[in-house]
């Protein structure tokens, strides 16, 4: 079982020179094959877990596309706009265990350390989950740097008050400083 997501849907493909975004379903699913059958990463790593043979080699049994897209020429369309959470929203998420003895729930929208809507904590949540059922599961815990945790408090103060991303504004700092080294520049070249 893999999971994929499609995070640059902008950029024209390897087949048919469209974004993901404005392909049939068809030529999404051809091009999504392209792209793995491209990474020689991916294949090196499956081929060390299943005795030198490549994914190639393996049957697809079943390719499943998000059930809500709509594919379109104007652009992939959802039933519903997606959501996720943020930070310092984890005390409004569902833990993996619940009230009801036999319901688990599990996803990147439940709470982990991980602390935003990921892959790593989608993968978390899983082990968290099926921890409750095996308690001899490992959880590997998401390690956050002290100073990682000084950007995510700064950034949050950002969002409260309307402002940019600690890291948008830091890009829009360089712009401004290479801009105003650029027209410092040019002023010199022009007073020669």
């Amino acid at each position: 079982l893999w999971t994929g997501t499609a995070c640059v849907a902008t950029r024209p493909g390897r087949i048919y020179g469209l974004p993901l975004e404005h392909c049939t379903k068809e030529q999404f699913i051809e091009e999504i094959k392209a792209q793995l059958a491209s990474c020689g990463g991916l294949d090196h790593m499956i081929q060390e877990a299943n005795d030198g043979r490549s994914w190639r080699e393996f049957p697809i049994v079943r390719i499943e596309v998000w059930h809500e897209w709509t594919f379109s020429p104007d652009g992939i369309q959802p039933k519903q706009p997606k959501w996720v959470n943020t930070t310092n929203t984890q005390r409004w998420l569902p833990a993996q265990k619940t009230p009801v003895a036999n319901l688990l729930v599990a996803g990147a929208h439940t709470r982990t350390d991980a602390d935003v809507w990921s892959i790593e904590a989608a993968v978390e949540s899983g082990r968290r989950a099926a921890q409750v059922l095996e308690p001899d599961i490992e959880v590997k815990l998401t390690a956050i740097p002290a100073p990682i945790h000084m950007l995510q408090r700064l950034d949050d103060k950002l969002y409260a008050a309307g402002g940019p991303h600690v890291l948008d504004a830091l890009i829009m700092g360089t712009g401004v400083v290479a801009v105003a080294l650029g027209m410092a520049a040019l002023v010199r070249r022009v007073k020669r």
